[in-house]
């Protein structure tokens, strides 16, 4: 018999050597910066798409409150204009007349107003910035105004205007906000910076004044204001007023079409800082408008710098825009001659403002009153987001 024996190996393992050891460590610690570095761009990329999101939030939020004003009724009825004269597309002040000396054929609102301020280039706050690949002409605005008065249907709560006006009479119960349906709004910049690359920035303000709907409230309302032990500084920032406590009278949508009663736009107090600022970091608050369209030259031409080609002052009345060859916002476009557009007024000599209307200068820039009628517009902001370092522009369109 053959006996077989078997010689037992050790049961003991060979450990890792120190270079293993260092070996996997790199490895280890290479894989945790890569998931570090990964993790930290999803963390940046969600940051980002946040910030670009609420950015966007806040634009469209903006241009919606600016989208309601506008298609309020800006002036009560009146007999005699299309659709009662209520929309500023009912002011034919395309219809003007001189006869005489004297301006036939329109009749500014007896209560109500629309200003606006759309001035073309001038390379001081309005700048052409130029034409892109696809032929597009590009251009920012820091001085655009939007100035006009709303009427709001009443009722619900989201069909009232509101004033805050705190009360400091200790008699008096302090039963504010005080409600109306009647106010004067203005959107405006105010200048508040730069961006990184030196471009300026605003704030785009909304201000908003209670008025008085017509002769009959307007006590009402200044009894109020007179009892109350109000703030002096406080309501001629939230209502049109007059005067100084206790001697406040309350202006009605009357008295608002004259221009020295109208909401000031002036840099806001210190004791209001923060509310009526819709945005912040603006770099373009640009307002064009349409109306009426005609063919050939036009009321003016302007070459893609901005600078006035020609102007053409005979009929037909209604000049209105330039053509789309020099304009690609076509059929918007910025206010003719000095830039501005009002309704006016009918004082006791309302056709006398203008004492300089011939047919030939009824629309220039030295005339109270501009022969175009507008019947919508476009309104394009521009902001800058310094979470993303970038700026983001958004266009609306509204009829008026």
């Amino acid at each position: 018999m053959i006996r077989r024996t078997h010689t037992r190996r050790s049961a003991r393992r060979r450990a890792f050597t120190i270079i293993e050891l260092m070996v996997v460590t790199v490895v280890v610690l290479i894989l945790m910066s890569i998931l570090v570095a990964a993790s930290s761009i999803a963390t940046d990329t969600v940051r980002a798409a946040k910030a670009q999101g609420d950015h966007m939030a806040q634009e469209r939020a903006a241009l919606a409150i600016l989208r309601r004003d506008l298609q309020y009724d800006h002036f009560f009825e009146e007999d005699g204009k299309p659709n009662l004269g209520r929309r500023l597309s009912d002011q034919r002040t395309n219809d003007l007349v001189a006869n005489g000396g004297k301006l036939t054929n329109y009749k500014p609102p007896l209560s109500g107003y629309f200003f606006a301020s759309s001035i073309p280039v001038d390379n001081v706050s309005n700048f052409y910035e130029g034409v892109d690949g696809e032929g597009f002409q590009s251009s920012r605005s820091g001085n655009h105004v939007l100035q006009f008065t709303i009427i709001v249907p009443g009722g619900a709560p989201e069909n009232r205007l509101t004033a805050d006006v705190p009360f400091q009479n200790p008699s008096n119960s302090p039963s504010y906000p005080i409600i109306g349906t009647c106010a004067e709004v203005a959107y405006f910049l105010v200048a508040n910076g730069t961006t990184p690359g030196g471009v300026k920035t605003y704030k785009l303000i909304r201000r908003q004044r209670l008025a008085a709907r017509n002769v009959d409230d307007a006590p009402a309302y200044s009894n109020l204001l007179n009892t109350s032990g109000a703030n002096a500084n406080d309501p001629p920032e939230v209502m049109a007023v007059t005067g100084a406590a206790p001697n406040f009278k309350m202006l009605n949508m009357n008295e608002l079409t004259l221009a020295t009663n109208r909401v000031a736009r002036t840099t806001i107090p210190t004791y209001r800082i923060g509310e009526d600022v819709l945005l912040h970091n603006v770099t373009s608050f640009e307002v064009k408008f349409t109306g009426p369209q005609v063919t050939g030259v036009g009321w003016g031409v302007r070459d893609n710098n901005g600078a006035l080609v020609s102007v053409d002052t005979s009929s037909p009345n209604d000049r209105w825009p330039r053509l789309f060859t020099t304009n690609t916002d076509y059929p918007y476009d910025n206010l003719p001659y000095d830039g501005n557009y009002d309704t006016f007024h009918q004082g006791a000599n309302w056709d006398l403002e203008a004492n300089l209307a011939t047919t030939a200068n009824v629309a220039s820039a030295s005339a109270s009153l501009k022969r175009i009628r507008i019947t919508g517009a476009m309104i394009r902001l521009r902001c800058w987001s310094p979470a993303t370092k970038s700026s983001r522009q958004t266009t609306m369109q509204v009829d008026l």
